[in-house]
């Protein structure tokens, strides 16, 4: 069988973390049902500005702007608005150049264009090192988000068992 390999997720250019391939088309299909049932479990780390409350939900209707590569909080109404759900709890503070930041825990209920990045900066807790979403950042090439895909778990299409992958970030940013 020729080689094969297709990307089941995606992330940000700029974020790390796991990333899912598929290695023959038949488990392929099989991840990409299950994602579409929103089958695969997401979660991250993301370091924000300020203090949000210990655990919470957001969820908020986007509308991306593809020309311009961003994507922005917007009324249900709004043609083109995608609903966007994740839930969050905190996992501690610190404090970087005197202002405070908090490490969440980021689980995606949906996947939505800078999903994480828009609804947190929304809500007035931007990303650290976000120069689309944080203007404390706008102007620095230095950085990137402070945000890592750390957890993937799904049903394994072509078997029973649920498979469950996790890797720690590198970055000393999300230590606390």
């Amino acid at each position: 069988e020729p080689a094969y390999a297709a990307i089941i997720n995606r992330l940000d250019k700029p974020v790390g973390g796991l990333v899912l391939f598929a290695k023959n088309k038949k488990a392929a299909a099989g991840l990409s049902a299950v994602s579409g049932e929103h089958g695969i479990e997401k979660n991250y780390y993301a370091l924000v500005k300020g203090s949000p409350c210990d655990k919470g939900e957001f969820t908020d209707y986007l509308l991306k702007d593809g020309k311009n590569n961003i994507s922005t909080v917007t009324d249900k109404d709004t043609k083109g608005s995608k609903k966007a759900v994740l839930l969050y709890e905190k996992l501690g503070e610190k404090t970087i150049d005197g202002e405070k930041y908090s490490l969440m825990r980021v689980r995606l209920l949906t996947g939505r264009h800078h999903q994480i990045r828009v609804q947190f900066s929304h809500h007035g807790y931007p990303l650290y090192g976000d120069i689309k979403y944080n203007s404390d950042f706008r102007n620095r090439r230095d950085v990137s988000p402070a945000l890592f895909a750390y957890h993937l778990s799904f049903k394994n299409p072509v078997g029973a068992d649920r498979i469950t992958v996790e890797a720690e970030p590198e970055s000393e940013i999300f230590r606390l």
